[in-house]
């Protein structure tokens, strides 16, 4: 009786372990990463690329073309302190398998900021799972313990994300925009699978104010050498004048 138990008890271990890999989803189900890596979650990895995050969904995911998106709303010049930007990432309709995660970080990994996503009111058709006219939105907001802000996206159809950021009250440095999105082929598998890291750096309002006066000064420089050139080329035609008369 005791060597049957003992079958039994290793036959559902080995069950157990193989379950993560028999259901590994985990693009899909964001809230997953939270899990152990045992229990076929990330470890509190989201894979944005953050410094507090260190990693993109390349180190799973590869072999599959790596999709486009565009990103619009960002500081182009550094950010304004508790200033608000309605940033959104759109990606061609016809991938219908999208899935990201992005967040915004200062240098420690640190959330910068706020997150926030648009109210049920004012969410568009593209940011809507499919079918749409079931009126699942798509993206998940993720309070983590730590103070970080994850916006994730699962592969459910959609075409978009949009979100409101809020600027720090004070400068903290440079911010990190961290995001990276994956393809899916559809399967349960890290492969054939095609990725695209999203992140920039943005500017602290220090830092832009710095690099603004120096391309004042620079375009300045260059116009006053322009005047300084022409000048000179007045009083040698001049000279040359006078010296003929």
């Amino acid at each position: 009786m005791s060597r049957i138990r003992s079958h039994q008890l290793l036959a559902t271990l080995l069950c157990t372990l193989a379950l993560p890999a028999g259901s590994a989803q985990a693009f899909s189900d964001p809230f997953s990463f939270n899990l152990t890596p045992v229990a076929a979650g990330g470890g509190g990895r989201f894979f944005t690329g953050s410094p507090g995050d260190g990693y993109t969904c390349k180190t799973c995911h590869s072999g599959g073309p790596s999709p486009k998106a565009s990103v619009l709303g960002l500081p182009l010049s550094g950010y304004r302190p508790s200033s608000r930007y309605e940033v959104s990432i759109r990606w061609p309709a016809e991938f219908t398998k999208i899935s990201l995660a992005v967040e915004l970080t200062d240098d420690q990994g640190k959330a910068a900021g706020s997150l926030l996503l648009p109210p049920d009111g004012e969410v568009q058709s593209g940011e809507l799972c499919e079918p749409v006219e079931e009126l699942v939105v798509a993206a998940q907001l993720n309070d983590l313990v730590a103070g970080r802000q994850i916006i994730n996206v699962p592969d459910c159809g959609s075409k978009s994300v949009r979100f409101l950021w809020t600027a720090p009250a004070t400068d903290v440095g440079p911010v990190w925009f961290a995001g990276s999105m994956v393809l899916s082929d559809g399967e349960s598998d890290p492969f054939h699978d095609g990725v695209t890291d999203i992140g920039r750096i943005i500017d602290s309002p220090a830092l832009a104010s710095e690099t603004a006066g120096q391309c004042s000064v620079s375009r300045v420089g260059a116009r006053g050498a322009r005047l300084g050139l022409g000048m000179l080329v007045a009083l040698v035609v001049f000279g040359s004048r006078r010296r003929r008369r």
